[in-house]
Order: C-alpha cells, then sequence, then structure tokens
C-alpha cells in the first residue's frame, strides 16, 4: 500500500508487563493481543516506506457546570507508542469529542463502530464496514485530513495535562473562549 490513515477514538495498548509501558516500547516475548498487533503493524508499515498517520481522541474541555478543567488521556500511551516507531500522530481537535472509528488503507475504507481496545475487539460485538472506493476513500481522506489541520501533532514529551496548563494560561485572559461542555 501506499498510504494508511487511521482515525480512532479510542486505542488502547494492552500489557502485562508495567515497566515497559514507561518505554513506550513493545516487550520482547509480551504477549500480543490484537490492539498490540494493530500497533506493530502499523509501525512496520511506516518502516517499510508506507505513509502511515494516526489521530486520536485527546479532549481538553472546562466543564460548564463545575467550572472545572477535564481531559481525556485514554490514547496518550497508545500516542507514545507509535510515536516512538516513528509513526505521526496527532491528537484530534482538543475541544471537540471526536467519536469517529475508521481507517483507510489506499482505495479500501474500514468505518464503523470498532475503537482499539482489548474489550472491542476480542471481548466486544462490533460491527464495521469495508468499501473499496478510490471515490469513498478521497471523502474520508479529506475528513482525515480536516481533522488533522484541526488538532494538535502529538512530540515527544507531549502530554495533555500539560497541554491543559498551557490552554489554562490562554484562557484566563479570556474565559469566554474556553472550550466548555459537560
Amino acid at each position: 500500500g501506499e498510504h494508511i490513515r487511521v482515525l480512532q477514538r479510542s486505542a488502547n495498548y494492552s500489557t502485562m508487563m508495567p515497566g515497559y509501558a514507561r518505554d513506550k516500547q513493545i516487550a520482547e516475548g509480551e504477549e500480543i493481543s490484537q490492539v498490540n498487533t494493530l500497533l506493530k503493524d502499523m509501525i512496520d508499515a511506516d518502516n517499510r516506506g508506507v505513509d502511515v498517520q494516526v489521530i486520536l481522541e485527546g479532549e481538553v474541555r472546562k466543564r460548564a457546570s463545575t467550572g472545572e478543567w477535564k481531559v481525556t488521556r485514554d490514547n496518550e500511551d497508545f500516542a507514545m507508542r507509535l510515536l516512538g516507531g516513528g509513526v505521526p500522530v496527532w491528537y484530534d481537535s482538543l475541544t471537540t469529542q471526536t467519536h469517529a472509528k475508521m481507517v483507510i488503507v489506499d482505495d479500501l475504507t474500514v468505518v464503523g463502530s470498532t475503537n482499539w481496545t482489548l474489550n472491542a475487539l476480542e471481548r466486544g460485538n462490533e460491527a464495521s464496514v469495508m468499501i473499496r472506493s478510490a471515490e469513498v476513500a478521497r471523502h474520508y481522506l479529506d475528513y482525515f485530513d480536516e481533522r488533522k489541520r484541526e488538532g494538535v501533532k502529538v512530540v515527544p514529551g507531549m502530554t495533555l495535562d500539560g497541554l491543559r496548563v498551557k490552554m489554562e494560561k490562554e484562557y484566563e485572559k479570556n474565559p469566554g473562549l474556553a472550550p466548555q461542555r459537560d
């Protein structure tokens, strides 16, 4: 393939070896779940020269009811593991929750309900549809690119809590701009 694009609401690396969570590496001899296989396959494709790009949910917003900031950091570990493997990663717009789940590989598009979590892939009842069409792929590539433009490129060491602190400081100057939702 020439390119792979992934937009995921939830993607969680599954490990029973906590030390490797710090290293952001797949541990030698570690049991490989379906989620971990997807992670490894994307890194391997990128290493073969396939243009792999991933957007993950990374929500930072201020709760309208309490005024407190909420950070959804479920995907941070997966993002750092991809980044450590050389795959470019973005968080979607930090102020809007992305619920989409899609994968585009050349002219093949998969959209559906499946999060990339152990529960969804190995225990849940999920549904997705695969469409082979250059026209459909182009439509979803445009959607992907739009989400990427609205998002934040992930860099080594970046945390969503760090982004929250930055946003808090910016919004102290103009509180009406703070993203609010319950």
